[in-house]
């Protein structure tokens, strides 16, 4: 076949590429202290900014040194960091000791009767990211689809809405 037939099939295969890249699904596994670590190391590669449930703080997560390690690269890639919190310092950064983390963090508490938070879940780029480390069960799974991040990101923001019409109350 010569270039000119073989054109029309190429012109549908790029027209279909969008379609095809939103239906495109995977699931990574994650496992242990190390796995834990990767999945926020990943979060890294957000192009503008991570939204997201939070449960705890990441130095009980992975420890204070890569937790640190991690807020300093978030600060040098200027990447935006949105939490909805049952447990939030409201501003305080006491846990942290990175330069100019207050201009990249922003978290906002929800009380635990609208929304139980017990798992780390982050939303960036096309990935969902979700981590447990309650006890000594350290596993994360990253679910990468454009449809299913677009539902997760919709639900966090209408759930942002309303943790920051509750803000005025006193946390436990």
């Amino acid at each position: 076949k010569t270039q000119r037939d073989i054109l029309p099939a190429i012109l549908d295969n790029l027209q279909n590429l969008p379609i095809d890249l939103k239906q495109h699904f995977e699931v990574k596994h994650y496992h242990g202290l190390d796995g834990l670590k990767q999945m926020l190391w990943n979060h890294l590669s957000a192009k503008k900014e991570i939204i997201g449930f939070s449960y705890k703080n990441k130095n009980d997560m992975v420890g204070k040194p890569f937790a640190e390690q991690i807020r300093e690269e978030q600060v040098e890639r200027k990447i935006m960091l949105y939490e909805v919190e049952n447990e939030t310092d409201q501003g305080n950064l006491w846990y942290t000791n990175v330069t100019g983390w207050n201009k990249y963090y922003n978290s906002r508490y929800i009380s635990p009767e609208i929304l139980v938070i017990k798992q780390y879940i982050a939303v960036y780029n096309n990935t969902v990211s979700i981590a447990n480390w309650v006890g000594k069960v350290l596993v994360g799974v990253e679910i990468e689809n454009a449809i299913f991040t677009e539902t997760q990101r919709q639900i966090f923001w209408q759930l942002w809405k309303i943790a920051d019409s509750a803000k005025t109350k006193k946390k436990k």
